[in-house]
């Protein structure tokens, strides 16, 4: 069952098991190049995922869909809306992801890895249509709430 989820900005959503969601973002995070947005970037993805021992306590913390955040306690939801994100971020974050499915789908590390990253490749070529074909996304369109997320939108 889907617990992570990355909506588009045709509002269509990439949802997958927390794992494939969570390698992803770490995906992404490792494509980034160090320069001050894409720390900043990183810094907060980073956070928007467990640490990796999480899955050694036995404390509730990961929820699959969601988990606490250690150094603050707070709930985060396995979910981004690139709409939600500074354009800057925005367009770091769709590099990155970009970055990631190119390197992933020659380099997988086995063919579950290859066709997650295949499907979402697809899903980035089709994410710019406001229909697009049926059975490419794995969600219908997601409404769009006012929430400002990740880094850039500070005063």
């Amino acid at each position: 069952m889907a617990s992570g989820f990355i909506t588009f900005e045709n509002g269509y959503a990439f949802g997958r098991r927390w794992t494939i969601y969570d390698h992803i973002i770490k995906a992404i995070i490792s494509s980034l190049e160090d320069n001050v947005e894409g720390n900043l970037l990183k810094e907060w993805l980073t956070s928007m995922i467990p640490p990796d021992d999480i899955e050694d306590r036995d404390d509730g913390t990961d929820m699959g869909w969601g988990f606490i955040r250690p150094m603050d306690g707070a709930c985060i939801i396995r979910s981004i809306d690139i709409r939600s994100l500074h354009p800057t971020y925005k367009a770091l974050f769709l590099q990155g992801l970009e970055k990631a499915c190119a390197h992933h789908m020659i380099h997988g590390a086995n063919k579950v890895i290859v066709a997650q990253y295949t499907a979402l490749n697809k899903m980035i070529a089709a994410s710019t249509e406001k229909n697009p074909v049926r059975g490419i996304f794995d969600t219908g369109e997601m409404e769009q709430d006012d929430e400002q997320i990740g880094p850039g939108w500070e005063k």
